[in-house]
C-alpha cells in the first residue's frame, strides 16, 4: 500500500514537473521578446539610422566641396589682375575689342584648362561674351545671353543650379575698385560626382526644398536630406529602401531571439533535469523508509500472532477445567 503511494506522489511530481516547465518556457518566450528582442530591434535601427544620416552627411559635403571649389576658381580667374588691367583699358577706350579678346583667351583659357568638371566657362564683358568654351553638353538652362541680364549690375558671387540638377553654375564678378568690369561664368557638372556617390542601396537626388535633420522614413524607402549652404534652397537627398537598410538588424536580431530561446530552452532542461535527480533520490530514499515500515509492521503483526497463540493455549486448559468443575457434582 505504501508502494503505490510512493508511486502516486511521484507521478504526480512528474506531471506536475511538466506542466510548470511548459507554462515557465511560455511566459519566458513572449517575455523575452518583449523585454529584449524589441528593445533591441528598436535600439539597433536608431543606430543604423544614425549612421546612415552621417553616410549622406558625408556625400553632401563631396558635392558641396565640388561646388566650393569651382567657386573658388571662378573667383581665382575674375581676380587675375593682368586680364582685369586690360579690360579696363578695354571699357577705357586703350583698346579695342579684339586686342582685349587675343590678349584674354590664351591666359583664360589656361587658367580653366586648371579647374576640374568645367562644362562651360566664358568671361562677359559690355554684356558679350570676350572668351568662352563650348560644349554641347551644357544644360539649356545656362542660356548665357539672359543670365548676362540678370548679372549686368551685380557685384557679389553667387551659385545657381540647372533644372535638372545636375550642372550648377557660379557667376563671379570682375570688380576693379569699385567699378564692375563684367564677369565670368563657369559650369561644373555634378552628374559624374553623383552617380560616383550612388550605391545599390543608396539613390541621391538634388532638388528643391527644406532640409530636415534626421532621417525619416516615406512608405518603403529612408530618406535625409541635407543642405547646399552655397545653394539658397537646394537640399542633397539620399533615399534607400528600408529592408535593404535593415536587413542586417533583422538577422542580428533574429539569431540573438533563437541563441536566447535555444539557452532558456537548455537551462530549464538543466534544471529540470536536476531536479529529476534529486526527487529521484527522494524517492528511493521514501522507498526505503516505506520497506523499513512495512518490515516492522510485519513483524510486529508475527509477534502478534505468536503471542495470541502462547496466551490461548493455556487459556483453553483453564477454560477446560473450568467447565469440567462446572458439570462435576
Amino acid at each position: 500500500r505504501c508502494q503505490s503511494k510512493a508511486s502516486k506522489i511521484r507521478k504526480t511530481w512528474d506531471r506536475s514537473a511538466r506542466l510548470s516547465t511548459v507554462a515557465i518556457l511560455l511566459a519566458l518566450v513572449p517575455l523575452s521578446f518583449l523585454s529584449l528582442y524589441l528593445p533591441l530591434e528598436a535600439a539597433l535601427e536608431k543606430e543604423v539610422l544614425k549612421n546612415h544620416h552621417l553616410i549622406s552627411e558625408a556625400k553632401a559635403l563631396v558635392i558641396q566641396h565640388r561646388i566650393q571649389r569651382t567657386r573658388e576658381g571662378a573667383e581665382s580667374l575674375s581676380c587675375r589682375s593682368m586680364i582685369r588691367n586690360k579690360t579696363y583699358d578695354f571699357l577705357a577706350g586703350k583698346l579695342n575689342w579684339e586686342e582685349l579678346q587675343s590678349y584674354t583667351e590664351p591666359k583664360y583659357l589656361d587658367g580653366v584648362r586648371a579647374l576640374d568638371g568645367i562644362v562651360y566657362a566664358g568671361r562677359w564683358v559690355s554684356g558679350r561674351p570676350l572668351v568662352e568654351t563650348q560644349n554641347p553638353a551644357v544644360d539649356a538652362y545656362f542660356d548665357t545671353h539672359e543670365h548676362s541680364k540678370l548679372f549686368l549690375c551685380n557685384k557679389e558671387i553667387q551659385s545657381f543650379i540647372s533644372d535638372s540638377y545636375r550642372q550648377v553654375g557660379i557667376y563671379s564678378p570682375i570688380i576693379s575698385g569699385a567699378q564692375l568690369l563684367g564677369y565670368d561664368l563657369l559650369v561644373a557638372d555634378l552628374d559624374y560626382l553623383i552617380q560616383q556617390l550612388h550605391t545599390t542601396d543608396m539613390r541621391i537626388e538634388i532638388q528643391h526644398g527644406q532640409a530636415r535633420n534626421q532621417a525619416w522614413q516615406d512608405g518603403d524607402y529612408i530618406l535625409t536630406s541635407h543642405a547646399i549652404p552655397s545653394l539658397n534652397g537646394i537640399i542633397f537627398v539620399t533615399k534607400t529602401e528600408s529592408s535593404k537598410l535593415f536587413a542586417g538588424i533583422r538577422k542580428i536580431s533574429t539569431q540573438s531571439l533563437i541563441i536566447f530561446i535555444v539557452g532558456l530552452l537548455l537551462a530549464i532542461g538543466l534544471i529540470y533535469a536536476i531536479l529529476a535527480v534529486n526527487a529521484a533520490r527522494s524517492f528511493r530514499r521514501l522507498q526505503r523508509e516505506t520497506e523499513k515500515a512495512e518490515a516492522a509492521n510485519e513483524a510486529k503483526s508475527r509477534y502478534l500472532s505468536h503471542m495470541n497463540h502462547e496466551i490461548r493455549t493455556p487459556l483453553n486448559g483453564l477454560s477446560g477445567f473450568t467447565q469440567l468443575l462446572e458439570n462435576t457434582s
